[in-house]
């Protein structure tokens, strides 16, 4: 571990600013976090100062009035824009159904291997495997360990789900286990590790749940994906407010009026969505033949279902705050797509004419005898500029500041105040003063200074 931290005194206050080069998982669980502390009973006006530029290149600031017999910790967030540019990484997201490996031919591992050159995935949900030798197999010859890490094992009767992830961009920073029927949903949280901590000291989180849903129609199929799907909901809704989800998985839904499909979509704190709006009655419906998953032959082998592409079963779902980016992570647009479905294969294999250009030759042959399922696929945007996520952020009871008065504002200067709703309210000079908030939680301050230069804090509200 390396630390540093570095003391300035300015009008009574004391500044403290401490970042570590620790494990962020460790820095989690001991609820540590690189912060700014201003000394209760100290009156000041708004104050920035430049923290030890031989070790860090970047501003903070600290705004109150009348600060009495009260405590305020202000969670650094980014630089001034004008002294540390944006740092944002792309991840892509891949959700794959790998039709009962190794169970159905346990030698097909190398094919995987040509999709995921392709593809070049950060995060991949992976669903019907049905040992623990296909995690040996898969490692071996179609992740590059140099890349690529798994998350835990969990056993099941059958078909288990697993995830792989970039270990050079994530760390898996926890792993859980629902106990919904027939099969477990596996949520795995992430956090990323590619931002310079220096100019970034809070990383981005996010939580994937892979889920495996009951196959087949039939109304005792139809009722044992509801239940599934309302089970996961309540987990969901317990969540806290403030988070990036996304449920990714084979849902094996034929229509989007099943009960399932509204248990997963209905409001609540962490309301999922489907990011292309493609909502309908999709089983061998012409009208959805771009977004269809299953199935990419109609030859039948190793144990696979035939019939062509018919079906949109493959879902990845995000919820409302990675839509809008509000925590940090958002789904870039435009960017969602079944691989290998080029819209001209309805009811074919994608090997059928017309020639399927959507990806190259051999990636479309590898599709269509690897599995039964087209991998779908997504990118989320990282911006450690924007955004806060509060399963990193530790509750200080110490800080207690929603009767200050209100701040004064300079000529040119301006303030934002951001709730974990994404709500947000601002005023400048010209406007006058603006209220400070008065129900506890966690913001965002964003400050804008005479010269056009910003400054992004977390606030944390105790009553």
């Amino acid at each position: 571990m390396i630390g540093f931290k570095s003391h300035t005194s300015a009008v009574g206050a004391t500044f403290v600013c401490a970042f570590e080069t620790i494990d962020a998982a460790q820095k989690i669980d001991s609820e540590q976090s690189n912060f700014f502390t201003v000394d209760k009973d100290q009156g000041f006006h708004l104050i920035i100062r430049t923290l030890s530029a031989l070790y860090l290149k970047c501003t903070t600031l600290v705004m109150m009035k009348d600060l009495q017999r009260r405590s305020i910790i202000l969670l650094f967030l980014s630089a001034l824009a004008g002294m540390a540019s944006a740092q944002n990484d792309t991840l892509k997201v891949m959700s794959y159904n790998v039709l009962r490996f190794p169970e159905g031919n346990s030698n097909k591992a190398p094919i995987l291997r040509t999709i995921i050159d392709h593809v070049q995935p950060d995060l991949i949900g992976l669903q019907e495997l049905t040992e623990l030798s296909a995690i040996d197999s898969l490692r071996k010859h179609a992740f590059d360990t140099s890349i690529y890490d798994n998350a835990g094992w969990v056993q099941e009767t059958e078909l288990m789900t697993m995830m792989f992830y970039n270990k050079n961009k994530l760390q898996l920073h926890r792993q859980i286990s629902i106990a919904t029927q027939p099969r477990r949903t596996n949520v795995y949280t992430y956090y990323s590790k590619t931002q310079d901590f220096q100019i970034h000291p809070d990383t981005v989180f996010f939580t994937c749940m892979v889920v495996h849903f009951k196959s087949s129609t039939g109304t005792d199929n139809e009722a044992q994906r509801a239940q599934q799907a309302a089970d996961i909901r309540i987990y969901i809704d317990n969540r806290p407010p403030g988070g990036n989800f996304m449920l990714m998985g084979d849902l094996n839904l034929y229509n989007a009026s099943e009960p399932a499909w509204a248990n997963l979509l209905e409001d609540g704190a962490n309301k999922l969505n489907d990011p292309i709006n493609r909502i309908g009655n999709w089983s061998n419906n012409s009208s959805f033949s771009d977004v269809h998953t299953q199935s990419p032959r109609t030859a039948s082998f190793d144990l696979g279902v035939t019939g062509g592409l018919d079906d949109r079963f493959d879902f990845i779902l995000p919820n409302d705050a990675i839509l809008d980016g509000r925590y940090g992570v958002r789904y870039l647009e435009n960017s969602y797509t079944a691989i290998g479905n080029d819209g001209q294969h309805f009811n074919k294999s994608i090997i059928a004419a017309p020639t399927n250009t959507s990806a190259p030759d051999s990636v479309i042959q590898a599709l269509h005898d690897f599995a039964d399922h087209l991998p779908v696929i997504m990118d989320i945007e990282l911006d450690y500029n924007n955004g806060f996520n509060s399963t990193q952020i530790p509750v200080f009871q110490t800080c207690n500041f929603h009767q200050l008065q209100n701040i004064d504002l300079k000529k040119g200067e301006s303030i934002t105040w951001t709730n974990m709703n994404g709500i947000s309210w601002s005023a400048n000079f010209e406007s006058g003063k603006i209220q400070t908030p008065e129900t506890p939680g966690l913001y965002l301050l964003n400050y804008t200074s005479v010269a056009g230069n910003s400054c992004k804090l977390k606030v944390q509200v105790i009553q």
